[in-house]
């Protein structure tokens, strides 16, 4: 059986008119359009007043903990044969 391939997508979307907020989402590769990729979970998210995000006044623990995420979800999905 052949394993569903699995991606991260971070993306960014207004929450209120003076919020955005960053999510980091799981992807699933469709088997017969390998272009194609659906959302299968929210993994997390974090709002930033839009000050924050425009002046990129983010704090270093911030920026860990979201490369974190990210490389962890990537991890996984390496050791299950998803990648």
């Amino acid at each position: 059986m052949i394993k569903e391939k699995r991606a991260v997508m971070v993306g960014l979307e207004r929450s209120t008119s003076t919020k955005l907020r960053i999510t980091l989402d799981d992807l699933i590769q469709i088997s017969d359009k390998p272009s194609k990729w659906i959302k299968d979970v929210l993994i997390t998210f974090k709002e930033y007043d839009n000050s924050v995000f425009e002046e990129l006044d983010f704090n270093e623990k911030d920026l860990a903990d979201f490369g974190y995420s990210i490389i962890a979800r990537l991890y996984a999905f390496y050791k299950q044969g998803e990648i």
